[in-house]
């Protein structure tokens, strides 16, 4: 009788490693009531549940990692006066057309 060895198919034993709410919030750099939360609103990282307790995979801890990186937006040397200059506000209550052209921004997107 041949054996077949499943082990080879298998991913990586690190890839396999399982993490509780507590490591996986300090991975994360967030407190595991956030991580809970996170969860609960199918807004965290993929979980594994054997029994009643609930692990995260070193995989879906990494892929949640990558999903949430973000590139910056390169500044263009000619708009860095503008972007480093505080924008002054007027004194008191804006005026309806003020209030208006700002609605306006909004709704095309600009602002």
């Amino acid at each position: 009788m041949r054996s077949i060895s499943i082990l080879p198919t298998l991913a990586p034993v690190d890839s396999l490693k399982l993490f509780d709410y507590e490591t996986a919030a300090e991975l994360l750099c967030m407190t595991s009531v956030a991580l809970r939360n996170r969860v609960y609103r199918n807004e965290g990282p993929v979980t594994t549940i054997i029994g009643r307790r609930t692990f995260f995979a070193a995989n879906d801890i990494a892929s949640y990692i990558d999903a949430h990186r973000r590139v910056p937006n390169p500044v263009q040397t000619a708009n860095l006066a503008e972007v480093l200059a505080p924008v002054k506000r007027r004194r008191g209550r804006p005026t309806i057309a003020a209030t208006m052209a700002r609605q306006a921004a909004v709704t095309r997107g600009e602002g």
